[in-house]
This record gives structure tokens, C-alpha cells and sequence, in this order.
């Protein structure tokens, strides 16, 4: 009976509680709710501001329609209003030149080529590997088409095609008689791209000799070495007395004889004599000169010395270095539309949250306030 009096006996105010027993005040406080803090508001909200500033040109593309626009020319894809635009163009690839802009574990990876006639404007960026790539059996590209300087290797590919050294260029002989006579910096190519023109640029000029000739003497059953063609050639009248190939395989035998009255007499001496298996053809020399060194002659052009006839040039082409303008474009042949069906989602998303947390920070900063 003593120790349950003990026990019942009021506490005293301040009286410490034992370790093993629990105070009833301190269970009966309410327990306070964390705010959100302002710095916790913001930071939400600049990150949510640049998501959706960063993904403005995705959710753009993912809205086009899934049959992309036609673009009648390539030089009208540099209209701003075409950028980040599903499209359809026919745009040739300058394939002899190429850089590889992204690799993989594979043995491919992707390619940046230049498109015909853009003056190095206009890029596509398609599969470098021939086992994955798509087969195309036209010259129709589509896909996405965006700035190239708003793509990560745009530095890199910039650098790449700078330090590469001028590549041939062909042209035709009208627009290069009114570069020369007209003493212009710039030449249109047949695809229409424009070539820039200094006095340094080299020009092969290729120059068909006049009175000769170049046979190729194919080997037959009757005639099979050098002895037996040059018999059959000298006594059709052809080759000269003492005449030799400069050139012979196992297949063919190739001469140059001297031809005054023209290819046309020279063929018509080998049909006479029925020798059918030889080609004539013109000798065709290349020279490779100076831009500064060539000038404008009455019926031609003058080499120093030495004046070539407009007739009798053949082929011509520029050595030119590729270059990228600033407003260069590059299209995406990977990319459609369906791909970013995610980005509206996300986008709405984003937008909740910036809500969301910019009523948090009001109230926040309500709640702060003095």
C-alpha cells in the first residue's frame, strides 16, 4: 500500500522526467510543416525557363505535319522561316568531299556533305555506315533543317574543312571566257554554286593538241603483240615508218601519230583496212597554271608564250577551297517529326512545375514578409 501511494503522488512543476518514461507536453506539440524556401522556388524556375527555352525548337519540329514541305531549289532553304521545318528537296552531294562528324563503336558513324550547288551553304548530315544507311535511288532528300551553328560539332567541322586544301572544281568554258575577259573574282560552276577567284587559283587547263592523234590498239586473235600492230598500223598509212607504242599491255597497245588532215582521215584509213579494234582519239595535254597568268587573247587565251584556241580547250577546273559561311543550314536526313511525340508531354510538364513553384515562391515570400 506504501509504494502505490508513492507512485500516485502528484509531480512537481519542473519535476525531470526518468529515462525510461515519455513527457506528454512535448507529444502534445505540433509539430512544424516545412516551407519551401524562396532560393528552392527560384532555382525551379530558372531551370524549368531553360528546358523549355532549350526544347522551343524540338516541340516546334514535333509539331510539323508528317508529310514534310517541298522546297522547289536548295538556295531556298536559307529562308529563316524554313528552319527547324520537316522538308523534301532535291539536293546533289558534292561526294568527293566528306567529313566524318561523329563516330561510334561501329565501323560507320555520321557524315556532313556539302550540297551542289549551295556555295558550301547547304549540308547534309546523313549515315556514314553503308551497311545501316538507307538505299536511295534518287537525289530527293528529307528531313529536318536546322542552323548548322546550333549543332555541337558546328566548331569542329568548321575547323575540319579550313584546313583541308583546295579541291578541283569543273567549269564550263562560257563561264570561264567571261570570268577571264571580264577580269571578275568569281566563277559560277555548272551546278550553280560561286567560286571564289584570286590570283593565286590554280587552272588545269586541259588543250587538245592540234595534229595528232591517240590509238588504242586493242589485241585480237590475228593480233596479239607490238610486231603484228605495227605492221597492220604502217602499211593502213597511219603510223610512221619506225613508229613504237609508248604505252602497251597485255590487252591493248597505245600510239600517238601525227594526224594533219584531222581524226575523221585517220579513221577512215583504219576502216579501209578493216582494222575495227582501234579507238582514235584526240591527245588531250594538261596544263596547270595561275589564274594571274592567263590573258585574254583574240581567238583564245595566251599561256606566256603560248596561245590555246577556244576551240581546242576541253576541260577546265579550279583549284578552290571549300569554306562555310556564317549562315550556313544543314539537314538532318535522320530526323522526322514522329521521333519528338515525347516533347509535348515534357513541355507540359515543365510548364505545371514552373507553376507550381512560382506559387510556392509567393507565398513564401508572404510568409517572410514583416
Amino acid at each position: 500500500m506504501a509504494e502505490k501511494s508513492k507512485q500516485a503522488q502528484p509531480r512537481e512543476p519542473g519535476e525531470p522526467f526518468p529515462d525510461d518514461a515519455v513527457d506528454p507536453e512535448l507529444i502534445a506539440l505540433r509539430r512544424t510543416s516545412e516551407g519551401v524556401g524562396p532560393v528552392l522556388c527560384v532555382s525551379v524556375l530558372v531551370f524549368c525557363a531553360y528546358m523549355m527555352v532549350s526544347l522551343r525548337a524540338d516541340l516546334k519540329f514535333s509539331r510539323e505535319p508528317d508529310t514534310p514541305r517541298e522546297i522547289d531549289a536548295v538556295a531556298d532553304l536559307l529562308a529563316d522561316d524554313l528552319q527547324d521545318r520537316y522538308v523534301n528537296v532535291r539536293a546533289v552531294p558534292d561526294r568527293g568531299f566528306a567529313a566524318m562528324v561523329a563516330t561510334g563503336e561501329a565501323v560507320g558513324g555520321s557524315r556532313a556533305v556539302p550540297v551542289l550547288g549551295s556555295s558550301d551553304a547547304v549540308w547534309l548530315y546523313t549515315d556514314g555506315n553503308p551497311w545501316s544507311a538507307a538505299v536511295a535511288y534518287n537525289e530527293f532528300q528529307q528531313g529536318r533543317l536546322r542552323p548548322l551553328d546550333d549543332l555541337p560539332f558546328a566548331d569542329g567541322l568548321r575547323e575540319f574543312v579550313a584546313s583541308q586544301p583546295p579541291s578541283p572544281r569543273y567549269i564550263s568554258l562560257a563561264a570561264f571566257q567571261q570570268a577571264l575577259q571580264e577580269g571578275s573574282s568569281t566563277v559560277v560552276d555548272p551546278a550553280g554554286s560561286v567560286l571564289p577567284i584570286t590570283p593565286d587559283t590554280q587552272v588545269v587547263l586541259s588543250e587538245v593538241a592540234r595534229g595528232h592523234a591517240e590509238l588504242i590498239a586493242r589485241a585480237t586473235v590475228d593480233r596479239l603483240d607490238e610486231p603484228a600492230w605495227n605492221l597492220a598500223l604502217g602499211n593502213a598509212g597511219v603510223l610512221p615508218a619506225g613508229g613504237r607504242p609508248y604505252q602497251s599491255d597485255e590487252f591493248a597497245l597505245w600510239y600517238r601519230v601525227p594526224a594533219p588532215e584531222g581524226l575523221a582521215a585517220i579513221k577512215a584509213k583504219l576502216v579501209a583496212q578493216n582494222l575495227f579494234a582501234v579507238d582514235v582519239r584526240p591527245v588531250v595535254e594538261a596544263r596547270n597554271v595561275a589564274w594571274s597568268e592567263l590573258q585574254v587573247a583574240r581567238t583564245g587565251l595566251r599561256i606566256g608564250d603560248h596561245e590555246v584556241l577556244w576551240t581546242d580547250v576541253s576541260r577546265i577546273s579550279l583549284a578552290v577551297p571549300h569554306r562555310i559561311p556564317n549562315d550556313a543550314v544543314i539537314l538532318l536526313t535522320h530526323e522526322q517529326p514522329e521521333l519528338y511525340w515525347y516533347l509535348l508531354p515534357i513541355y507540359v510538364l515543365m510548364g505545371l512545375f514552373a507553376l507550381l513553384f512560382a506559387w510556392a515562391l509567393t507565398r513564401s515570400l508572404r510568409r517572410s514578409a514583416p
